[in-house]
């Protein structure tokens, strides 16, 4: 038993947690993790034979053991509780099954054994799920089999079963959705009744009922369900979770604020914060006897003031308890640390400035934090002394502490400039300090930071920034000498003439190298017509052509001769650009500017090799295409016409003789293109194949076998023709003898019409008479 639970518990290690109260999760984890380590230990130590009766040493430490480990266990679940609580999906909670599987917590754990840890309308709805799925997997291939057997009698009673059964698990579902409504509303609203804190002893804890909290988890998850229908208050009462939510948080924090208020005053602080406290207190009965989660009356406004409250008091509780040192320690933490500093995870690491918000927002709050420590050491010393703060002597005493702050600050923004003045100084330093990459966005090439003068967010905008803000730090102290009329100290460190001429010559190292990096930019702006030429209209241009036209022959391009390109041309193109790629590739991936400045070359020529490449694959994939498509059409043509070909043409079915004349003919307008091109085709392979293009072994087996069947199909042509020839003259003849019938019949139908027409300008009644009788036109 000792082994098996020391195996289990050792899970507990490879543990990490992360979200807002990770860091306090964590510790209380790692605590568990050392008092199982301890108790764990104790068999270590025993000396005596714990097989001895008398010997009493053992059992003692295995009961100590068992309830360290039973008590470890219990704060590992609230572990889980608190962390798994905020969610308000099913995201986390979704792969619990899965980190069991990993650790080994629960082998053999089925997908049933997590349903019956479901809610039991949840699961319930997901065993039904699941059974339609499995329903559905055995009717789906009978819907979707090719033979018919619709009027099948054993077809037609599987899916009325089919039907049966899905009307059973939807009155199934209904009902229980139904039950556990009644049993919602009958039962989880009426805790929101009850009070949100609950007293013991001296202390509050949030009154949570379990079934709330129950219910709470089981509205979040039934809303993940499709198409469940829910009644107005649970609609209701999940418009409010978000709210219920974020009051259990602000009471966990009021409960847990005022246990640790109370549990660290003293005797002699009580007296100085008894009206607060007592004010908190008489709120906290509130919260306990009459202040409820009722949606009706909604007491969020009363938990906010009271977190507040009870935020504010408690911060200036425990900062009123610390015991600070005094000001020159204080400050000297930031005498040798500067604001900005190279990174120590590269062998050529650059200044910092990715991370310059989080940094100076870091540094801002440990300069706010030591200002407010200062004005709180001040107080603390008058009161030590007992000082009146309107005495002459008292302001005294506050101008030379100023005065030392003040030096402090001095020394603090001097070696922050030092150290860029030194790593900017090409004589003293050969590593880079700033990079900027050259990239292209949007058509347009620049450099990111941009280092254009006067831009916003450009390197110069930056550094200006960073010097600025290393100046700021002063600002971050209140002035204690509040008599000065100054709220700060920057005003007078800006002031000072050493600080500022190190800040100028540091802005006019930097413009002098900007200037060398754009004069660089426009040496690479001269591929510009790499991205800003259109590809499609100048391989348009080519095939009709031979070439790209200017921009004065483009106007009058109809009075330029079209010359389709040769295969020469393309291998001219395509020998050009290729020397284009070569060009770029041997760039360095990297540039130095008065030996502090990088450009980062990696972006753009990653981008100009891809632009190169497809301008060499616009000729290629034009010449590719040209002989795959040629090569099947050509293919399809044969196929389809040694099935014309072999098609019997009767001397009765003139509409199948016309057809095979149609297609002879189009057989014998394709012959001359088709007999030559199986050259030019081999000449592009060739080409293509110095490129380092791997032909398809289909494209050589088609070039080996069509001008074969070409060639039989051509022999068939000429046989077919020779075969429809003896039924072409029948047909003639017989088209002829039609055409004498159909001129007699007219003869005929025109004498009849002049003899017996039956609108005349005297005919009175048209509709009778010889129509009728001779049934004429009828």
């Amino acid at each position: 038993d000792i082994l098996s639970t020391a195996q289990e518990c050792s899970i507990y290690e490879s543990i990490e947690l992360g979200g807002i109260d990770a860091v306090e999760l964590q510790n209380i984890l790692q605590k568990v993790i050392r008092d199982f380590k301890s108790a764990y230990a104790l068999f270590r130590g025993l000396t005596d034979d714990i097989t001895n009766e008398y010997n009493a040493e053992f059992p003692n430490a295995y009961k100590t053991f068992r309830k360290i480990v039973f008590t470890g266990d219990e704060r590992v679940a609230t572990i889980l509780r608190r962390f798994l609580q905020p969610c308000y999906s099913h995201a986390k909670t979704a792969n619990i099954d899965n980190i069991y599987r990993a650790s080994r917590i629960i082998p053999n754990y089925s997908s049933t054994a997590w349903l019956l840890s479901m809610p039991k309308l949840i699961s319930h709805y997901r065993w039904v799920n699941q059974l339609r799925q499995r329903v559905n997997s055995q009717i789906e291939p009978l819907r979707t089999i090719d033979i018919k057997i619709e009027d099948n009698e054993c077809y037609k009673r599987i899916l009325e079963q089919e039907r049966n059964i899905q009307m059973r698990l939807d009155n199934f579902i209904e009902n229980l959705n139904q039950q556990w409504i009644d049993l919602f509303q009958n039962g989880s609203l009426l805790h929101l009744n009850e009070p949100i804190l609950r007293k013991v002893n001296e202390y509050y804890t949030v009154n949570i009922k379990p079934e709330l909290a129950t219910a709470l988890h089981e509205v979040m998850r039934l809303y993940q369900i499709p198409n469940l229908i829910l009644s107005p208050e649970i609609e209701e009462f999940y418009q409010q979770i978000d709210r219920f939510q974020q009051q259990f948080i602000d009471l966990d924090y009021i409960t847990k604020s005022y246990r640790h208020i109370y549990d660290n005053v003293s005797l002699i602080e009580y007296p100085l914060i008894r009206e607060e406290l007592a004010t908190i207190a008489n709120d906290l009965d509130k919260a306990s006897t009459i202040i409820t989660l009722n949606i009706d009356t909604d007491p969020t406004d009363f938990i906010r003031r009271l977190r507040t409250t009870i935020h504010d008091f408690e911060a200036r509780f425990f900062k009123s308890k610390s015991n600070l040192d005094d000001i020159q320690k204080i400050l000297q933490t930031y005498l040798k640390t500067a604001l900005y500093s190279r990174g120590e995870t590269r062998q050529d690491p650059l200044l910092i400035v990715y991370e310059k918000e989080n940094k100076v927002l870091k540094r801002n709050n440990e300069l706010r934090d030591a200002g407010l420590r200062l004005q709180d050491i001040l107080k603390q010393s008058k009161w030590l002394l007992k000082a009146d703060a309107d005495a002459d002597i008292w302001k005294a005493y506050v101008d030379y502490v100023d005065e030392m702050i003040i030096e402090s600050l001095y020394e603090i923004i001097d070696y922050n400039l030092n150290y860029l003045l030194e790593e900017s100084d090409s004589t003293l330093n050969k590593r880079p300090l700033f990079e900027v990459e050259l990239i292209l966005d949007d058509l347009d090439l620049r450099f990111n930071p941009t280092l254009e003068f006067g831009s916003a967010n450009g390197l110069y905008d930056i550094v200006d920034t960073l010097i600025g803000n290393i100046f700021r730090q002063a600002a971050m102290i209140p002035r204690l000498a509040e008599h000065s009329g100054q709220k700060h100290y920057q005003n007078d460190l800006e002031g000072m003439k050493a600080l500022n001429d190190r800040r100028l010559k540091i802005m006019e190292r930097l413009r002098d190298t900007m200037k060398e990096a754009n004069d660089w930019k426009e040496d690479v702006n001269e591929y510009a017509y790499l991205w800003l030429d259109d590809r499609k209209e100048h391989m348009r241009q080519f095939l009709l052509y031979g070439r790209a036209l200017e921009e004065n022959e483009i106007e009058n391009r109809e009075l330029i001769i079209e010359t389709p390109p040769s295969l020469v041309q393309f291998q001219n193109q395509i020998d050009l650009f290729q020397s284009i790629y070569s060009d770029i590739d041997s760039w360095n991936q990297t540039f130095l500017f008065n030996s502090w400045l990088r450009v980062d070359a990696r972006p753009i020529k990653r981008q100009l090799l891809n632009l190169v490449n497809k301008w060499i694959n616009l000729y290629k994939n034009y010449l590719i295409d040209h002989v795959t498509v040629s090569l099947n059409e050509l293919e399809l043509f044969i196929k389809h016409a040694s099935d014309m070909l072999q098609r019997q043409v009767r001397s009765d079915d003139l509409k199948s003789l016309i057809e095979m004349m149609t297609f002879l003919s189009q057989v014998r307008t394709r012959q001359e293109y088709t007999d030559d091109m199986a050259e030019p085709i081999k000449d592009i392979i060739e080409l293509l194949k110095s490129y380092a293009y791997e032909v398809p072994q289909t494209i050589y087996a088609m070039l080996d076998e069509l001008p074969e069947k070409w060639i039989i199909i051509k022999k068939m042509a000429a046989k077919m023709k020779q075969y429809i020839a003896p039924l072409q003259a029948n047909q003639i003849v017989n088209i002829r003898n039609q055409i004498i019938d159909m001129e007699k019949k007219q003869q005929e139908i025109r004498e009849r019409f002049l003899r017996d027409a039956p609108f005349t300008y005297d005919t009175k009644e048209p509709y009778v008479g010889k129509i009728i009788e001779n049934n004429l036109f009828f």
